[in-house]
C-alpha cells in the first residue's frame, strides 16, 4: 500500500467521512459482498463493460496504468488479470476503503500469484504521485464526476500519461440541452432511504447529492475540459443500460418487482430497451454511461 499526498481543499471531507463509515462497516464481509455493496458491478460486468469502452480507440489495454477514484479495486483487479497488463495503481481518496477492502477485493480477484500486478493507493486522481509519461494507460468509471473542475483532473491524467497513451473511461454526461436551473434542481435533490441503506449510511441522514460530492457536467463542458487538458483524440459514445432479463421486465411491466429492483420507468421504456437489444444499435453496459476515449 502507498500513501500519497492529497492536496488541500480537493476532498470533500463530508462526503469521504461517509465512505471511511461505509468501509468500515464492510470490512468483517466476504470480497464478493463488499464489491456487490459498495461498487454494485460484478467482475463479470466490468470485463465486458472494459471491452465494450476499448472498442472506441480500437485496441486494448496494455502495459502499466493507473485508475482513478478506484474504490474496491476491483476494476482494477479485473484488468490485472489480463496477460497483456502489467501493473496498475488503484487510487482512492478514502484510506478506510484502500485498507480494508481494496486488498481482500483484489486477493479475491487474481489470487495470491498475481496480487503483486494491483497496487492500492490513498491518494487523490488529482495529484498523482507519478513521473511524467510512466504509464500507458488510465482509467476511471464514475469517479471523474467528482471532481470539482475537471479541467486540472484531466491534465494530470494526461500528464502521466506517455505519448499515444490513453484514457479510457465511463462516467455521466448530462446533456447539452440542461439548463443551469435543471443541474441546480438535481443537485439539491435529498437522497432517500434506499439509497441511504445501499450506501452503508446513516439512514436519519439528511443529504444532498451536492453535499454528497456530486456533480452534473454537460457534454459540452466535459469535452472542452478534455481538450483545455491538450488531449487531441477525443472519442465519445452514449452507453445503453443492458436489457434486464425477459422475466424481470415482465415482472415490472405488470408492477410485481421485488422492491430492491425498482422500475425504470414506463412500459414503453422497457419495451425500447428490448428492440434496441434485439437490434443491437447501442453498446449495452450495466448501466446508462457516456463512455470516452482520450488520446495524448
Amino acid at each position: 500500500m502507498q500513501y500519497w499526498a492529497i492536496p488541500g481543499g480537493v476532498v470533500n471531507r463530508r462526503a469521504l467521512d461517509l465512505r471511511n463509515g461505509f468501509a468500515r462497516k464492510l470490512q468483517g464481509v466476504s470480497p464478493e459482498a463488499a464489491v456487490h455493496q459498495y461498487t454494485h458491478y460484478s467482475p463479470r460486468q466490468l470485463e465486458k463493460l472494459l471491452c465494450t469502452g476499448e472498442r472506441l480507440r480500437g485496441g486494448r489495454l496494455a502495459g502499466k496504468g493507473v485508475e482513478l477514484g478506484a474504490g474496491t479495486a476491483v476494476l482494477s483487479a479485473v484488468l490485472a488479470r489480463r496477460e497483456g497488463i502489467d501493473h496498475i495503481y488503484a487510487v482512492e481518496c478514502s484510506d478506510q476503503v484502500v485498507a480494508a477492502l481494496q486488498p481482500k477485493v483484489i486477493r479475491w480477484v487474481l489470487g495470491e500469484a498475481l496480487v503483486h500486478k494491483v497496487t492500492p493507493v490513498v491518494g487523490s486522481f488529482d495529484h498523482l504521485e507519478l513521473p511524467d509519461g510512466s504509464v500507458d494507460f488510465v482509467v476511471e468509471i464514475e469517479s471523474w464526476h467528482h471532481s470539482d473542475d475537471l479541467e486540472p483532473s484531466a491534465r494530470e491524467a494526461r500528464r502521466v500519461l506517455r505519448p499515444g497513451g490513453w484514457v479510457l473511461g465511463f462516467d455521466r454526461f448530462q446533456p447539452d440541452e440542461m439548463s443551469d436551473a435543471q443541474v441546480e434542481e438535481l443537485l439539491n435533490v435529498v437522497y432517500g432511504r434506499d439509497f441511504l441503506e445501499r450506501n452503508g449510511y446513516p439512514t436519519d441522514l439528511v443529504l444532498t447529492r451536492r453535499q454528497n460530492g456530486e456533480h452534473e457536467y454537460r457534454r459540452r463542458e466535459w469535452v472542452a475540459a478534455f481538450e483545455k487538458a491538450g488531449f487531441r483524440q477525443i472519442v465519445v459514445r452514449p452507453l445503453e443500460r443492458a436489457a434486464d432479463s425477459l422475466g424481470n421486465s415482465l415482472l415490472r411491466l405488470g408492477g410485481l418487482a421485488p422492491a430492491r429492483k425498482p422500475k425504470f420507468g414506463a412500459p414503453a421504456q422497457e419495451i425500447r430497451r428490448w428492440v434496441k437489444q434485439v437490434l443491437r444499435r447501442t453498446p449495452y453496459s450495466p448501466k446508462s454511461f457516456t463512455a470516452f476515449a482520450l488520446e495524448k
